[in-house]
């Protein structure tokens, strides 16, 4: 996963996570074949997103909006850091 910082004149990544689908932990031949290491555990998407944009705005970065697709915005303590940092943000919510 990345996190992108985008601009009018342009756009850059500024962080990144590995995401391993949680059915990999279950087969650990697939897991020894990719090389995540044995350091690496399952996070979900979100919790990898938070972990970036907490370094992020913690380290300086002030950005115009933070914005992301329903995946990110059905989680509750996601959206806390985005509350309790105060970045502008939207995130996509599901229909259902």
């Amino acid at each position: 996963m990345f996190l992108a910082y985008c601009t009018e004149r342009g756009h850059t990544l500024i962080d990144r996570e590995l995401y391993v689908p949680e059915h990999w932990f279950a087969e650990p031949e697939r897991c020894r074949e990719a090389g995540p290491g044995q350091e690496v555990l399952f996070r979900t998407k979100p919790e990898l997103a938070r972990q970036m944009l907490e370094r992020a705005l913690e380290g300086g970065l002030r950005p115009s909006w933070v914005v992301g697709d329903e995946v990110y915005g059905r989680d509750p303590k996601l959206r806390g850091v985005l509350e309790e940092k105060r970045p502008p943000y939207v995130l996509g919510a599901a229909s259902n």
